[in-house]
Formats: structure tokens, C-alpha cells, sequence
């Protein structure tokens, strides 16, 4: 008869193995969270940069608002030139029309300012509370993916010592069958 062949793996080598394994999961899911936080991330650049749009438009609508008041101021001038003293009452008139056009346009201007605001404020809480959600996501199933992994590590090393035992059983009966078998023969 032959003896059959048997393998032993150390036990310290099935640790590694499982390190090894772990620490390739452990590098996927961490590369899993860079690619989300990395989206995340473009979504709050992309509302900095329609924040920015909307104040460029504001300072636009500020500029064209000092030019037509500097337009209105030239043609105010001209007017007085023109008609003279008589028409002081018309141009004091126009100014009063001009400061209330102003602060009409300020205040106008300070709501949409604030609308802005509160619009792009209201977007990021979105965008950060979305941002951590993801992150306990993530660590959920990073801990559920290590407790998976210790559970089948735990499972398959008891599987291999029983198997390994069982082996050890057998071989240990085959050697005691070899000795008996030698000892009848002398």
C-alpha cells in the first residue's frame, strides 16, 4: 500500500493569506470611497461656479446700472444747458425720480443677492449632507465586509484543522498498520 500524500499548512501562513486578503479589500473599497468623495466634490465646484455666474451677473446688473445713471446724469446736464433756469424744477424732479429708481434697484438687488445666497447655502447642506451619508455608507460596509470576512476566515480555518485532525487520524492508523504489517514480516 502507499501512504497518501498529506498536506499541512502552517498556521501562520493561513494568516498572511488572510491579511493579504484583507488588505486588498480594504485597498478597493478605500479606492470605492475616493471615487465618491472625488464626485462629491465636482458637485461643490459646480455650485461654486454658478455661484460665481450669478455674482458676475449681479456686478453686471451694478454696472449697467452706474452707466445708464451716468448717462442720465449727461443728458441732465445737457437738459439744464439747453433750457436753463427754467428748467431746474424738472431736474430736480428727474434727480428725486433717480434716487428712488436707485434705491429701488438696490433693494432689488439685495434680494436677489440673498435669494443667491440662500439658494447655494440650501445646495451645499444638500451636497455635505449627501457627502456624509456616503461616508456612513461606506463605513458600514467596510465593517460589514471585515465582520463577513472574519466570520468566513474563522470558518474555513476551523474547517482546515478539523480536516487537517481527521487527516492526522487517519495517517496516524495507516503508520500503526505499516509497523504491524513490518513487525509480522521480520
Amino acid at each position: 500500500d502507499t501512504v497518501p500524500e498529506v498536506l499541512v499548512i502552517r498556521e501562520q501562513d493561513l494568516d498572511e493569506c488572510s491579511e493579504e486578503l484583507g488588505g486588498r479589500l480594504l485597498h478597493w473599497a478605500l479606492a470605492a470611497f475616493e471615487v465618491q468623495f472625488i464626485s462629491a466634490l465636482g458637485q461643490v465646484t459646480t455650485s461654486a461656479s454658478s455661484v460665481r455666474d450669478l455674482e458676475q451677473r449681479v456686478l453686471q446688473y451694478r454696472w449697467d446700472l452706474a452707466s445708464a445713471r451716468s448717462r442720465f446724469d449727461s443728458q441732465v446736464s445737457a437738459m439744464v444747458a439747453e433750457r436753463g433756469a427754467g428748467q431746474l424744477f424738472e431736474v430736480d424732479r428727474l434727480q428725486r425720480l433717480m434716487g428712488e429708481l436707485t434705491a429701488v434697484a438696490l433693494e432689488t438687488e439685495h434680494r436677489l443677492r440673498v435669494d443667491i445666497r440662500r439658494g447655494v447655502m440650501s445646495e451645499i447642506s444638500v451636497l455635505e449632507k449627501q457627502l456624509l451619508e456616503a461616508r456612513g455608507r461606506f463605513g458600514h460596509y467596510t465593517g460589514s465586509m471585515q465582520n463577513t470576512l472574519e466570520g468566513e476566515t474563522r470558518s474555513m480555518r476551523e474547517d482546515l484543522l478539523e480536516k487537517l485532525r481527521k487527516m492526522g487520524d487517519a495517517n496516524f492508523i495507516l503508520q500503526q498498520r505499516e509497523r504491524a504489517k513490518t513487525m509480522h514480516e521480520d
